[in-house]
């Protein structure tokens, strides 16, 4: 299984791990509100643009129910970006400008064309604006422009091949989720 030239199968096996070593992280420090022990409150997704021998695994978010005041506290996900159906490495790939590419996963996806814009419409004004990227952009000289994102920012991080990049990518997107947890 291929997409864009990744090794889909390694990538998205290794995706699951790192969400599971981000949600231990979070469960050992107990509830951010009282302290108290965190108990499982996952819950279900039908994440879009999974591909079938992944479904399974991503159709369960990793999620914690406060034991004593009962605030969900849900970790952080290399998996998926907050409000959205779509799995993050689909979001990330789908919104990079080569036409060629797109069309055929858009289609492989069916993702329609007006998500795909409005995936485009967010990297270049929502993204731009979050705590994420203001902390990321200065690590990036010369600058990045903003209407080159992600697809920049994916070309710029350092891995050895294109999937190592993209999992470097979405670890440092997966802070996006902090703002959705303290809400």
């Amino acid at each position: 299984m291929s997409m864009h030239g990744l090794n889909c199968r390694a990538l998205f096996e290794r995706l699951i791990w790192i969400d599971r070593e981000l949600a231990t992280a979070v469960r050992a420090k107990g509830c951010r509100c009282c302290g108290a022990k965190l108990h499982c409150g996952d819950f279900p997704r039908t994440p879009r643009g999974c591909p079938p021998e992944f479904l399974e695994a991503y159709s369960w978010r990793t999620s914690f129910d406060c034991s004593a005041c009962r605030k969900r506290t849900t970790p952080p996900s290399v998996r998926f970006l907050p409000h959205r159906v779509y799995l993050a490495a689909v979001v990330v790939l789908m919104s990079v400008r080569r036409k060629v590419r797109i069309d055929w996963l858009a289609r492989e996806l069916d993702v329609p064309q007006r998500t795909l814009e409005r995936w485009r419409q967010w990297w270049r004004h929502d993204f731009v604006s979050t705590p994420v990227w203001q902390a990321l952009r200065g690590q990036f000289l010369p600058p990045l422009s903003s209407q080159t994102l992600p697809e920049s920012l994916l070309e710029r991080i350092e891995g050895a091949d294109r999937s190592q990049r993209l999992e470097r990518l979405l670890r440092l997107l997966a802070p996006l989720h902090a703002r959705a947890a303290r809400a």
